[in-house]
């Protein structure tokens, strides 16, 4: 039993020096605090009836109180006064101490898109190359989209090194102006990004359909992108003036209202993928196809805008987008979402162009469109109706001899009353004409039309 009161006595000796240790390495701490910091956390940690003994307990594990400080501390001191009270509370006071991250998170889910978006786009190619040798606009816009995504992985997982997905307070300071610099770039490669997808879908409709009207929106639509892309992005580089307050809170400036343009950038782009959804259904309208196939063939031209599903639900996570002073936590949803909704759409330009493999693959896959010439709706603008026109306006007369018989004159006898007159045509066709042709037939790697039977393959 003596042995027994020592061995309790000793470790009731061990503890009171080790929470006078622990005591003496937190008032330590709080005294390398700077003043202004001290000032807040003194006054938060009264309110709050946290003891000086308590501190890790009642500070360290309480998010509320740590943002409190926090906040206090950015507003009232010097960013290399808030950069060494950061360090303390870090290293001194709450070393040791779990604290919420999501950076592993943000990996996780860049990865997993990644290995979703890419190999879709790879096989957009392997598609093309069974119908064509060569890229079309429309392919180039994915290339180019494909080139500036690659940044926008490598970005949000080096940032997750660097501290993303914590609490701003349990951010290393030396990280911060490399975070919020990286944070800024990728937010001109979303924009790029987002842009180029649905510049493809366009390029897609102009190569497809003949229509001169439709062609003239589809024309439009593409300066109208081109127009808003670059004016959002001079907006997201001079959102701060000068420039570098938008990474550097040290630099004295304005910033415009972010949660303005966040919202107004996200309304016009579900404006847009709604259209671009709708475009196509009146030329397809046009062809006298059954209503399974014409369905089949809507769904195919809709499938290009369902980022502007993910473009919605963005919507969600953006609502405290610019409101907060933990950029670095609160911003991990948008910047998730924002990195989908930019690949969503990357994917569904690339989906549209898969049916050749698709069909190689599996040939039931998709319902065929033939469909008989006498079925096809007259005033329908199609390939043969727009060549027809063009070679027409070439023709001149070098006789006087046509004829004339009825519709069903596949019976007539040379004694039947039929009118002939001496007339013949003769078909000019110049370079540029050949040129011309040969550049519809290369179309028609998308959509055929034939003699006999309409086959309107979307090839893509």
């Amino acid at each position: 039993m003596r042995i027994l009161g020592i061995l309790v006595s000793i470790a009731s000796l061990l503890n009171v020096a080790l929470a006078e240790s622990e005591t003496n390495r937190l008032v330590e701490a709080f005294t390398k605090v700077p003043p202004c910091a001290q000032k807040c956390s003194v006054t938060t940690l009264k309110a709050a009836g946290c003891e000086l003994l308590d501190v890790r307990n009642c500070f360290c594990s309480n998010e509320d109180l740590q943002l409190q400080v926090s906040v206090c501390v950015v507003e009232t001191c010097k960013v290399e006064d808030q950069a060494a009270a950061t360090l303390i509370l870090q290293n001194g006071i709450c070393y040791d101490i779990p604290q919420p991250s999501r950076s592993a998170e943000i990996i996780r889910d860049v990865i997993i898109i990644s290995a979703i978006t890419f190999p879709i786009i790879a096989l957009r190619f392997v598609s093309r190359s069974l119908v064509s040798n060569r890229l079309w606009l429309d392919d180039w816009a994915v290339v180019v989209a494909a080139i500036l995504m690659i940044p926008m992985v490598v970005i949000p997982i080096y940032n997750a090194t660097l501290g993303f997905g914590r609490h701003f307070w349990d951010v290393d300071p030396k990280n911060v102006i490399i975070l919020r610099k990286l944070y800024y770039i990728s937010q001109i490669f979303y924009l790029l990004v987002q842009g180029l997808a649905k510049v493809s879908i366009l390029f897609l409709y102009l190569r497809i359909f003949p229509d001169r009207q439709f062609r003239r929106i589809i024309h439009i639509s593409l300066v109208w992108m081109a127009c808003r892309t670059i004016i959002f992005v001079c907006v997201v580089v001079f959102q701060c003036i000068p420039v570098a307050v938008s990474w550097d809170q040290s630099v004295v400036g304005k910033c415009a209202d972010q949660q303005a343009f966040v919202y107004s950038g996200a309304a016009v782009s579900i404006f847009e993928d709604i259209v671009i959804m709708f475009l196509p259904v009146y030329e397809l309208n046009g062809l006298t196809l059954s209503l399974k196939k014409r369905l089949v063939l809507v769904f195919m031209f809709a499938i290009g805008s369902f980022a502007s599903i993910t473009s919605i639900i963005r919507l969600k996570y953006i609502v405290s987008y610019g409101t907060t002073i933990d950029l670095t936590y609160a911003n991990v949803d948008p910047v998730i979402w924002s990195i989908l909704e930019s690949f969503t759409a990357v994917i569904c330009s690339s989906l549209i162009c898969l049916r050749p493999l698709i069909v190689k693959i599996i040939p039931k896959s998709f319902p065929s469109t033939e469909m008989s010439e006498a079925t096809r709706t007259p005033t329908t603008p199609g390939w043969a109706k727009s060549i027809n026109v063009k070679l027409a306006s070439k023709m001149r007369h070098t006789s006087n001899r046509f004829e004339l018989h009825s519709q069903g004159g596949d019976g007539l006898t040379a004694a039947d009353n039929v009118i002939r007159v001496e007339k013949s045509w003769v078909t000019e066709t110049s370079p540029a004409d050949r040129a011309a042709s040969l550049e519809m037939k290369g179309r028609s790697s998308c959509s055929t039309l034939t003699t006999g039977k309409t086959s309107w393959d979307q090839g893509v």
